[in-house]
């Protein structure tokens, strides 16, 4: 797995931490005879085998970072910043130890895309021409949803995440995870993998502007809610939009993501979001209902598919929904998503 950002500082020039998750940590030890590489050693001290030594501490530093960025990735994080690293040889009871100690912060990084100035440039370098003729031929491959993208592709991309791959690469994420069977297993996982480190690389108002097309979308609405759960990609106002778009069961399986953190303009954003769960028009009906020619007319309640149900009945017997057209699980995802944003409010020391 390609390893996270690793910082020795605590800022980035082209970014900025949005959220930290702790410190993570990484302790290797690689042991070998005392005794017998006692001339070793003395032989590496004089230079005889420096190199092998090199290798080893090298061996030894990739690993570590290799293990601090995967600490890092489980918590959510897209980088390590604050990176140090101690190493030290330990000799004792006739062993000799190289101990290497990684520490470092899990934060997660917002990167800035490079925006290009306007107007017609004066020259143009041939970097910058290959680098668009690269960008021009990604571009095409992803706009062809057949096409395969090669590995060489994604080095490219993230190597440079330009923000027009977003769109089209959403698209072709989409695709390839809802066709799985389709497409080699080894291809598929890397696809996945690059995706996911292409987006934690994007600007997140961007990530979050992409995803939530899909959700839009029956056959990729699962697929898009998945993403925005692993990225955490939670929005207020995308959600909100999704509610007046009639989607209340997409809207509502979004309650329990998450975003890495949360302001009073986020809480304000969330308060209206609730307000709108709280003021939804009944797609449902009660009205008289004659049983029969002859029968009597009774109040029933008739569900937004139009089964009829008895008038005390809140939940329809048939498709489970209330008034509303939300179901009973629905309506507990709304109270427990309630009952944490009365906690996030009590943090962020807000009062009515």
């Amino acid at each position: 797995m390609k390893r996270l950002f690793i910082s020795t500082t605590n800022n980035v020039e082209n970014g900025k931490a949005i959220a930290y998750y702790g410190v993570v940590s990484s302790h290797l030890v690689a042991g070998t005879g005392f005794l017998s590489d006692f001339a070793a050693g003395l032989s590496d001290f004089f230079g005889g085998r420096s190199g092998s030594y090199r290798r080893q501490m090298e061996s030894l530093y990739d690993e570590a970072l290799d293990e601090l960025s995967d600490k890092a990735r489980q918590l959510g994080a897209n980088s390590v910043l604050g990176l140090k690293i101690d190493m030290d040889n330990i000799s004792g009871k006739g062993m000799s130890m190289f101990m290497i100690t990684a520490v470092g912060t899990a934060a997660k990084i917002e990167f800035n895309q490079t925006v290009q100035e306007k107007g017609r440039p004066e020259a143009v370098t041939s970097t910058a021409l290959m680098h668009e003729m690269a960008k021009r031929e990604i571009l095409k491959n992803l706009n062809d949803e057949f096409a395969v993208l090669p590995q060489k592709s994604w080095e490219y991309i993230l190597k440079s995440p330009d923000v027009e791959y977003l769109s089209p690469l959403t698209r072709r994420y989409f695709i390839v995870v809802r066709n799985s069977n389709s497409y080699d297993a080894s291809y598929f996982n890397k696809f996945v993998e690059n995706y996911g480190l292409y987006l934690q690389m994007t600007q997140r108002d961007l990530a979050v502007n992409a995803v939530y097309q899909g959700m839009y979308d029956d056959n990729y609405s699962t697929i898009a809610s998945d993403l925005i759960k692993d990225h955490q990609l939670f929005d207020a106002k995308e959600i909100l939009k999704l509610v007046q778009a009639h989607h209340l069961r997409r809207a509502v399986n979004l309650l329990n993501t998450e975003q890495p953190a949360y302001t009073e303009s986020d809480l304000k954003d969330i308060e209206t979001l609730i307000a709108a769960f709280d003021s939804l028009p009944d797609l449902g009906k009660i009205e008289l209902v004659k049983s029969g020619m002859f029968g009597k007319e009774t109040e029933k309640y008739i569900c937004r598919h139009g089964h009829q149900n008895a008038k005390e009945e809140e939940y329809c017997l048939d498709c489970r929904e209330n008034i509303k057209g939300l179901t009973l699980n629905d309506k507990q995802a709304i109270e427990e998503f309630k009952n944490k944003v009365a906690v996030l409010k009590e943090m962020l020391s807000i009062i009515d």
